[in-house]
């Protein structure tokens, strides 16, 4: 539904097909802007049936390498979310728990693979921020000596470096980690 909405541009008619208590309503909803529509939430209802298709290898194969491929676009096309929600976009350790334990319980143990897979590239991705304790910042500091034309950095100047970036590490998972026991604490979850 939330991939739907988003692919109609705003003040464009959306057909709806409803079914309440085995009954099917058409209605039309011209798209407003769904996050800002009062009433209007997206997440799992309770009882809801989720279909499952069997794939060949070769095919599950090729659209699982898709899906990893086109990963950059999505992580991109999410940057708004992460600015405007980063509680939910920057999860440690308790929160992708919780965020496992919401996938299990929405859409049952067939998923639990694919929420691995999907926790895995999130920590190779942030392993690449140019920040220098990172792999990201080795890289960082390869490229400015290489700017250079081989001409290494000062120690002390890799040093500096390498210091304000454990600093900064290290004040982001004490303020991600406050922010996944805050919302453990206060019964919010992910909305799956």
């Amino acid at each position: 539904m939330s991939s739907a909405l988003r692919s109609v541009e705003e003040g464009e008619a959306i057909k709806l097909v409803l079914l309440r208590d085995g009954n099917q309503t058409a209605a039309s909803l011209t798209n407003v802007g769904y996050e800002t529509l009062p009433g209007v939430e997206l997440r799992w209802v309770d009882g809801t049936h989720i279909e499952q298709e069997r794939l060949p290898v070769w095919e599950a194969t090729y659209l699982g390498a898709r899906y990893i491929i086109y990963m950059p676009v999505l992580i991109i096309q999410a940057i708004p979310l992460i600015i405007k929600r980063p509680d939910l976009a920057l999860v440690g350790p308790i929160g992708a728990g919780q965020l496992t334990v919401e996938v299990v319980r929405s859409s049952g143990f067939s998923n639990i693979f694919f929420m691995g897979g999907i926790i895995s590239l999130g920590i190779g991705i942030f392993n690449l921020f140019p920040i220098p304790p990172l792999d990201g910042g080795g890289m960082l500091v390869a490229f400015i000596e290489g700017c250079r034309h081989g001409k290494r950095l000062s120690p002390r100047t890799v040093r500096l470096a390498y210091t304000i970036g454990t600093a900064f590490l290290i004040a982001l998972v004490i303020l991600v980690t406050f922010s996944d026991v805050y919302r453990l604490i206060s019964g919010e979850g992910f909305g799956l």
